[in-house]
């Protein structure tokens, strides 16, 4: 029964982490990404299919996203379904592809998109924790019965507790790759070094605040969005 519950419980985080992979290609950047229209319904003789169902999408280049259907008489369809989504594209359909630009972002733009970034980790980090307690109060119920020992539920308890650090960490990881910190955006979000005059304040006291090996605690915001910072070395 124990190790139904944790099987149960990490099958459940696995599907939150799925959620927000899924999530966060919904966000907008200021490239070209054909997995935003992942969630377009497109009408295919009246029945609500999927856009990658009924043409190939890509990015024909870091700015565009080409939609070309299998059947060019849905091209219309295909440019309604993209303007209702709710994305902000202003699709253009040329009769033969729908392409659509992807502006740049401008500073506000990708202040908000930040932000809706750090809300979609914050929310499924709260997933995570609501599972692992779910299942610690289902131990803790076997414990009552009887149907475990004290011991054996500090045990199964702390099992719990390492794959909620592994989920959660995955959170922060997945939150790093989704970073639209430009700056970093070669290095992984990583800085090779900076000096006090190379970056902003926000960036500056959090570094300053860490111990070396140290990750921060919570996501740092800064006018380039926000940021997971681990210290690897203090180089005087």
């Amino acid at each position: 029964m124990p190790k139904t519950i944790i099987a149960s419980c990490e099958e459940k985080m696995l599907k939150t982490i799925d959620s927000l992979k899924k999530d966060f290609t919904k966000i907008r950047t200021g490239k070209a990404n054909p997995a935003v229209l992942n969630d377009v319904m497109v009408s295919y003789y009246g029945v609500p299919t999927p856009v990658s169902q009924v043409g190939s999408v890509s990015a024909s280049d870091p700015q565009t996203i080409v939609v070309k259907p299998w059947d060019k008489s849905i091209l219309k369809d295909i440019e309604k379904a993209i303007l209702t989504a709710g994305l902000g594209f202003n699709p253009q359909n040329d009769g033969e592809v729908v392409r659509i630009h992807i502006p740049p972002l401008n500073e506000q733009t990708r202040k908000d998109l930040a932000k809706q970034a750090k809300k979609v980790a914050e929310d499924n980090k709260v997933a995570i924790r609501n599972v692992r307690r779910d299942a610690i109060e289902s131990l803790k119920k076997l414990e009552k019965d009887s149907l475990i020992t004290e011991d054996e539920l500090k045990r199964y308890n702390d099992q719990v507790q390492k794959l909620t650090d592994k989920y959660i960490a995955n959170i922060d990881t997945l939150a790093k790759e989704n970073s639209e910190d430009s700056g970093t955006a070669e290095n992984g979000g990583e800085y090779i070094c900076y000096d006090d005059g190379y970056t902003v304040e926000e960036y500056i006291n959090a570094v300053k605040a860490l111990e070396v090996g140290k990750i921060n605690a919570t996501l740092v915001e800064t006018s380039y969005g926000y940021h997971i910072i681990k210290l690897n070395e203090i180089v005087v």
